[in-house]
């Protein structure tokens, strides 16, 4: 059981820096349009994380 925990919480925290970046790069992306789809691939996957850490379990 403390392996899913530190799984949850590792997965949290990947969870917490890719939403950064990728907000960070959104940022970014208004003067280096470049890196627009850089920023569309981390916000998706961070919100594919958070989608599957969120749901109930069964």
């Amino acid at each position: 059981m403390p392996a899913l925990l530190l799984l949850g919480i590792a997965l949290w925290a990947m969870d917490l820096v890719l939403g950064s970046v990728g907000v960070f790069i959104a940022v970014i992306s208004w003067s280096v349009p470049a890196v627009g789809g850089d920023a569309a691939v981390l916000l998706a996957a961070a919100l594919a994380i958070n989608y599957f850490l969120s749901r109930p379990s069964r």
